[in-house]
């Protein structure tokens, strides 16, 4: 899930250049979310999967000294995964939703990763290729978050799930046009 996602720079769908820092979610990076302080939103999302104690215990595992976003990332990562019975039972149907709560968190409290990620203008965002169709997800939800801050919504209410999903569909359909996404893939 992590690495800078990728900005679509001709209207063919032909080159795509490294996205700003900010779509990174292995940016080590402070915010706040459900309370607590995170370093990443990486580190975020695999503790809020679980509803046990697993959560602060993702929570406390803090970047190491020089430790890079990557390694940082990666590191949380292997932590995240297994412990299937500690995990929300619903956690496969909101994960891309919790995923767009979190990096709004991120980007509420970094005014300057806000500014980031609108140099990008209107440009096509697609992630990098990682598991469950994260490639696309991430993608759509820094373009979503990138149309919040445009026009000031950012700090209002978020979307609901069927929202974010619904607000997705346009992006999607370009995704399809431009041969990024199979139209198949859900």
């Amino acid at each position: 899930m992590g690495g800078k996602c990728l900005v679509l720079v001709d209207e063919e769908g032909k080159k795509l250049v490294e996205g700003p820092a900010c779509t990174d979610n292995f940016q080590i990076v402070k915010f706040v979310f459900d309370d607590l302080e995170w370093h990443s939103v990486e580190q975020c999302f695999q503790g809020v999967k679980y509803l046990s104690e697993r959560k602060l215990l993702v929570r406390d595992m803090l970047p190491s000294e020089g430790e890079s976003d990557k390694h940082y990332g990666l590191r949380i990562w292997r932590e995240g995964q297994g412990y299937e019975d500690q995990k929300n039972p619903r956690w496969h149907d909101v994960k891309v939703h919790v995923m767009y709560l979190i990096n709004r968190a991120k980007y509420q409290h970094n005014p300057t990763l806000q500014e980031e990620l609108l140099t990008t203008g209107d440009k096509i965002i697609w992630g990098k290729p990682s598991t469950h169709l994260w490639q696309k997800w991430n993608g759509l939800i820094q373009m979503r978050i990138r149309d919040e801050i445009r026009s000031n919504n950012l700090d209002s209410a978020p979307l609901s799930q069927d929202e974010l999903i619904l607000s997705f569909k346009p992006n999607l359909d370009k995704y399809v046009k431009l041969g990024l996404l199979d139209e198949r893939m859900e």
